[in-house]
């Protein structure tokens, strides 16, 4: 089972875990939860029903990987036609990722390629915001059998013991995971 679990309040739960599922080409878990997941590894996103939409930016996020440039557009592309749209968040002109919107406009990314998500499969990682990206990391790796990867001002990461399978990263911000989605480690 995932150490992880990515949990999306959305107005309408069933159809965003189909968007999702096609999104990773994932499957969809019906029993008392809704879920989707590649299966017996990497992290569940799990959907909750909200009684109202998203009305700041969420304080984590998704960073799907590419494995060639034309694959990030491919990829950016095949998203949009299927409700996703581009999304501002304040990233430079210049930034070489893709910010998009959910269908319920929760943000992520479409990354460039790059070596360190090698073996990570369509979602490179699960990113939080936090004040303390180190102490998060400290807790995280705790509650997980994820290792961390080498710190960097700013930024912490965890990563799978067996090298292949989704990130955990923390990126330093004055403000906390709010939003529609969060993290929590699973049951």
């Amino acid at each position: 089972m995932s150490p992880i679990v990515v949990e999306f309040s959305a107005r309408q739960p069933d159809r965003l875990a189909r968007w999702w599922a096609d999104a990773l080409g994932w499957d969809v878990h019906l029993g008392h939860r809704l879920d989707v997941r590649a299966g017996a590894t990497g992290p569940t996103l799990r959907f909750t029903a909200a009684d109202r939409g998203k009305d700041a930016t969420n304080g984590v996020h998704l960073d799907l990987r590419s494995g060639t440039l034309d694959e990030q557009r491919l990829i950016v592309g095949r998203l949009i036609a299927s409700g996703a749209r581009t999304a501002d968040v304040g990233q430079s002109g210049t930034a070489p990722w893709v910010v998009l919107a959910d269908p319920e406009d929760n943000e992520f990314c479409v990354l460039e390629p790059r070596a360190d998500y090698n073996g990570t499969g369509p979602l490179a990682a699960v990113v939080v915001r936090s004040p303390d990206p180190a102490e998060a990391a400290r807790w995280w790796q705790e509650e997980t059998d994820m290792v961390r990867a080498e710190p960097a001002p700013g930024f912490a990461s965890l990563r799978p013991v067996s090298g292949y399978g989704t990130h955990l990263e923390f990126l330093r911000s004055a403000d906390g995971p709010d939003g529609m989605l969060r993290v929590l480690p699973e049951e």
